[in-house]
């Protein structure tokens, strides 16, 4: 997830989600905080497209401010550690 949307790695998981996205009237993503300020060759969709983002840590500044734009709501669900 990046200023320019949604990206993938994998050319054929990015053209089923995008077709899922236009089917969906709500889109939820789920992310945990590493996949921010990320971008990849397969682009999935722009943000606007994107109603909900649940992760584990705060966003990044910069990504905040740029799902605020794109209203695009944030919900952190914390994890808790486990002992290795």
């Amino acid at each position: 997830m990046s200023a320019e949307g949604l990206s993938t790695s994998i050319e054929e998981e990015g053209l089923l989600v995008h077709e899922m996205i236009k089917r969906s009237d709500q889109v939820i993503v789920i992310a945990d905080s590493t996949k921010f300020n990320k971008t990849f060759f397969q682009k999935v969709c722009d943000l606007n497209s994107v109603d909900i983002v649940i992760t584990d840590k705060e966003v990044p500044k910069n990504m905040q401010e740029i799902l605020n734009k794109h209203v695009v709501e944030v919900i952190v669900v914390p994890g808790h550690e486990r002992d290795e």
